[in-house]
Order: structure tokens, then C-alpha cells, then sequence
């Protein structure tokens, strides 16, 4: 959701101060998802060259897919 303010820089909610990181720029957040999906799908490579990849759809209940993953963990 990207709306302004009634009042410029000011919350609409709880009347705080609104401010901008300058980390929290468009450019900024979209290098920061690139990273992170270049970096994750490396592991993700890296691991299921090794087979230590169990991927495990998360269709079912909660109960379902715990009993899932508990079925391929070693404990």
C-alpha cells in the first residue's frame, strides 16, 4: 500500500514522525532482494548437490507437514 499521509510526514495512526531510511529506497530494497535470492539459491544448489535437500511441499495441515519434516530429520 503506498498512500500519503493527511498530514505530510506526519502518521496518520499514532501521529509519530514519518521518516525514510535511506536504505528503504526502491533501489535499495531490490538489491537487497537480489542478494538474497542469489545467495539462497546457491545453498539451495550447494545442498542438494550433496542430497541435504529435502524439499517439502506445504500442502495439508500444519500437523501434515510437521509430520513431514520430522519424517527427514535424524533425531
Amino acid at each position: 500500500m503506498n498512500r500519503k499521509p493527511r498530514q505530510e510526514g506526519i502518521c496518520d495512526i499514532c501521529g509519530g514522525a514519518l521518516i525514510q531510511r535511506a536504505d528503504d529506497s526502491g533501489e535499495a530494497i531490490r538489491k537487497r532482494v537480489g542478494e538474497f535470492y542469489a545467495q539462497t539459491f546457491a545453498l539451495k544448489e550447494f545442498f542438494a548437490e550433496k542430497h541435504l535437500l529435502v524439499v517439502i511441499p506445504a500442502l495439508g495441515s500444519i500437523t501434515e507437514i510437521e509430520t513431514e519434516i520430522k519424517s527427514h530429520l535424524n533425531v
